[in-house]
């Protein structure tokens, strides 16, 4: 996926949103459609 398509799209962004409610009660810091979309292109 490309940054425009996880910024539109709904479902990855209530899974990057419940991610980021389970990083931030261990501590860790948020993961933004950024982050994701790096990693997928990084994965790509």
């Amino acid at each position: 996926m490309k940054y425009k398509e996880i910024k539109d799209n709904e479902e990855v962004q209530a899974l990057i949103a419940k991610g980021n409610e389970n990083l931030g009660v261990l501590g860790f810091t948020d993961h933004s459609e950024m982050h994701a979309s790096l990693v997928a292109e990084r994965a790509a």
